[in-house]
């Protein structure tokens, strides 16, 4: 009794004069003299309270609370070390416990003290709870799920990343094979190979997008996961760089979209890369295909339904594109580079009741074949451009973009400009193109927003008036007959030689958007 009564006498003369850490270690010892009292206990948890080890403080008060419930001590300095720790709900809770327990008068009225303080404390705090609360969190498993597929399909955020956020949502993640199904062959095998096999696991083998940037990584990928791993795949891509590539290769494979762009130094013409039974019709309805030389004669009748069809770099003749086009009357999307539109000729129009955008290099005699009922983008690039809009039916389409690119013959073309454009772009022309802008200017095209005159003979005279009459106007009046035309928001006139430079702070302060390649040029 003597060596507890002196060590914790010592020991609160040191916690007097601020020695807490050696008090800490005269309480200890006093309470290992003998079963712990109420008085030790309270008096370490003090002194760990006032060096800030606030769980050492806690856990002293949780020992005074099991041991003499019916004391106060405890629960109140439980309850403000507790607010000192931002727990303040855990803060009120015991304080609540203690007034439960405790029947002295003196003990309830300081106990009722400590949780006013709490409560205070707590109402105090809800803003900034509110603000750094995660309630996603709290939603369902099935609901945070459909938030990260939108998230992952939108290309917000990659699977890997979201992994990596916290514990709950890697399980979700992981537990989502859908967001597995888009596979990556990068160039480096050896690199890639420990993230491809994850992928694999995760997808449980159903992929069903694949992209491929190596064929030798898609040949190693292929010996170790069986060709049965490309069944599924509903979208390929294939976009490789090198001229040492082999010409032929199938994957068991018959998906929806192909996007296919390549450099071969063999200029030999392939079949699509998909292994079809007695050559039955491809289920795409997507095919792009950058400089791949394609043997048409084969691939060209297994092509139907499609929706979209990009053909740029290599060339398709017209026999095989109309073909195509008899067989796949619900395009949306057409660009294509044709080669001998000139010398062909067939009777009465296909008609492509969804094409919205039509994209030609040469073949403009292709237009005098098809009837685009709602065309809204049309792109003509190395044709004679009066002819081309003159054999457009119906005779003025609903376009709303209309590029026209190194092409000739287009004296007559300004009187066709369709009056629902909103875009005009006139580039690489070798002629000027100012009869087109005078049209513009007597009231031609009136919801055009956006022109572009790169790398043309354009002079300052037709732009500077054009300028004036749409973006020189007052407001309209309300008496006034006919409507005022929108003005120019963007101009674009990239290596325009012929455009004063004078005149550039002008037509900036009047168009809000302005590019001008050679005045950023000159200005260095």
């Amino acid at each position: 009794m003597t060596d507890w009564k002196t060590s914790f006498d010592n020991g609160v003369a040191n916690f007097k004069r601020k020695n807490y850490k050696e008090a800490i270690e005269l309480f200890t010892t006093a309470i290992n003299a003998q079963s712990p009292g109420h008085m030790a206990l309270e008096s370490r948890a003090a002194a760990y309270e006032q060096i800030d080890e606030l769980k050492e403080a806690l856990s002293d008060c949780r020992t005074l609370i099991k041991l003499f419930p019916d004391r106060h001590n405890g629960y109140t300095r439980a309850s403000k070390i507790l607010v000192r720790m931002k727990e303040y709900s855990r803060a009120v809770n015991i304080a609540k416990t203690g007034l439960s327990r405790i029947e002295e008068p003196k003990g309830r009225a300081r106990l009722e003290t400590v949780l006013e303080s709490a409560l205070a404390a707590q109402t105090n705090n809800e803003p900034h709870q509110e603000l750094s609360e995660c309630y996603i969190s709290k939603l369902p498993h099935e609901l945070l799920a459909l938030i990260f597929e939108e998230l992952v399909e939108t290309g917000q955020m990659s699977p890997v990343r979201m992994c990596h956020v916290c514990r709950q949502w890697r399980q979700v993640m992981i537990s989502m094979t859908k967001m597995w199904s888009r596979l990556v062959l990068y160039p480096d095998w050896k690199k890639n190979k420990a993230k491809t096999s994850a992928w694999m696991e995760r997808s449980r083998g159903r992929l069903t997008e694949l992209q491929v940037k190596s064929l030798n990584s898609l040949n190693l990928w292929l010996d170790q996961y069986g060709k049965d791993s490309t069944r599924h795949i509903e979208r390929i891509s294939f976009d490789i760089d090198g001229d040492n590539l082999p010409i032929h290769f199938l994957l068991d494979a018959n998906p929806v979209s192909l996007y296919w762009r390549a450099k071969y130094s063999n200029s030999s013409h392939m079949r699509l890369p998909f292994r079809v039974q007695n050559k039955a019709p491809l289920r795409l309805t997507e095919l792009v295909l950058i400089a791949i030389p394609i043997d048409w004669n084969t691939v060209a009748k297994q092509l139907k339904n499609l929706t979209k069809l990009v053909i740029q770099g290599e060339g398709i003749g017209c026999a095989h594109l109309f073909g195509i086009l008899e067989r796949s009357t619900t395009l949306v999307t057409l660009r294509v580079h044709v080669t001998d539109a000139d010398n062909f000729d067939q009777d009465g129009r296909i008609c492509l009741q969804n094409l919205v955008e039509l994209k030609l290099t040469k073949g403009g005699a292709v237009i005098k074949h098809l009837e685009l009922p709602t065309l809204e983008i049309l792109e003509l690039t190395r044709m004679d451009v009066d002819q081309a809009l003159q054999d457009l039916s119906p005779q003025e389409p609903s376009l709303k973009l209309l590029n026209i690119s190194r092409c000739i013959n287009f004296s007559e073309t300004r009187q066709l400009l369709p009056p629902s454009l909103t875009s005009l772009s006139l580039t690489g022309l070798a002629a000027k193109p100012d009869g087109w802008i005078e049209a513009i200017v007597k009231g031609r095209c009136p919801l055009l927003v956006h022109l572009d005159v790169s790398a043309t003979r354009i002079g300052t005279g037709c732009l500077l008036r054009l300028i004036a009459t749409r973006n020189g106007q007052t407001v309209q009046e309300e008496a006034s007959p006919t409507p005022i035309p929108t003005s120019l928001e963007s101009l674009v006139m990239n290596e325009c030689q012929e455009i004063g430079s004078e005149y550039l702070s002008h037509i900036r302060a009047k168009v809000p958007l302005v590019t001008c390649i050679y005045e950023r040029k000159n200005r260095r």
